[in-house]
């Protein structure tokens, strides 16, 4: 009985909990003036969710076009990789001061469903085009029905 139990509880656990867990841990969602953020909430049935990257600084920044995706399970991010590997511009897009910049991710490339759960988007930036030095944004958004 206890073995069925334990079953039971593991596979309702959810298939997203077999993920990797996340290299990063936590990430702000705001870094040397710039703010990444992402809708707040969105349902199941949407086929993606808006982000925002505002450049309140003084310099430009640079942004790589790519993005990952997490989830929480248990107090803990996991990455949910992408149907295909995007190939992603590194320093393509160019945000400069006082401007901002929009953006989707697109439920399709990903590889599982969004279910009802906290989710998270990451994304690397850059204060200059041709650098190593680069930060990470993450901001997080809940996946509800109602």
């Amino acid at each position: 009985m206890r073995y069925f139990l334990l079953l039971a509880l593991l596979l309702l656990g959810g298939c997203q909990s077999g993920f990797a867990t996340s290299d990063y841990g936590s990430l702000p969602p705001t870094e040397n003036d710039v703010t990444f953020q992402a809708e707040s909430e969105i349902s199941p049935s949407e086929q993606g969710v808006r982000f925002y990257i505002i450049n309140a600084g003084e310099e430009p920044v640079f942004y790589d076009m790519g993005y990952e995706i997490e989830i929480e399970v248990d107090g803990t991010w996991k990455e949910i990789p992408f149907k295909d590997k995007p190939s992603f511009r590194k320093r393509d897009r160019k945000v400069n001061p006082g401007e901002s910049f929009e953006s989707a991710v697109l439920l399709e490339e990903l590889e599982a469903a969004f279910e009802e759960g906290i989710y998270r988007v990451i994304v690397t930036m850059a204060m200059e085009r041709d650098t190593e030095k680069e930060f990470m944004l993450a901001s997080e958004f809940e996946v509800t029905s109602s």
